[in-house]
């Protein structure tokens, strides 16, 4: 198993320094770990460091990311012959709030959702 971070914006060999405290506390705990520009996302100079080994698992632990995000993610690490312990179809069931909420309604008090386009004044005083 392999932790996945973000790598920090100007220099693409070392996680970003929001992530450095779990990048050392995995590998204390004994995890290899990596990181990969997510700027470069979907461009030929995306890569993985050190590139794990074919075959392995891993754990991406950075930013949320948009859904062709985590498909260009998925892209570059299969490319390496190692796979995402989250498939895409479980990223996208758990990332957004509208398609998991359903799943916990009768164990949190009740959300409405709204898109941009609606009237959020009027929605708000429709629910007193």
């Amino acid at each position: 198993m392999r932790f996945l971070f973000p790598s920090d914006y100007f220099n693409p060999k070392k996680a970003d320094a929001a992530y450095l405290e779990q990048v050392a506390c995995m590998q204390n705990a004994g995890f290899a770990t990596s990181v990969i520009s997510l700027e470069s996302l979907g461009s030929d100079s995306s890569k993985i460091i050190p590139v794990p080994t074919p075959n392995s698992k891993l754990v991406y632990r950075g930013w949320m990311l948009w859904l062709g995000d985590y498909e260009l993610l998925v892209s570059v690490v299969e490319n390496t012959g190692a796979s995402l312990l989250t498939s895409k179809a479980e990223y996208l069931a758990t990332h957004y709030l509208t398609n998991w909420y359903p799943l916990i309604t009768d164990l949190t008090p009740e959300t409405k959702f709204y898109s941009v386009d609606d009237d959020l004044e009027s929605e708000l005083n429709r629910l007193g």
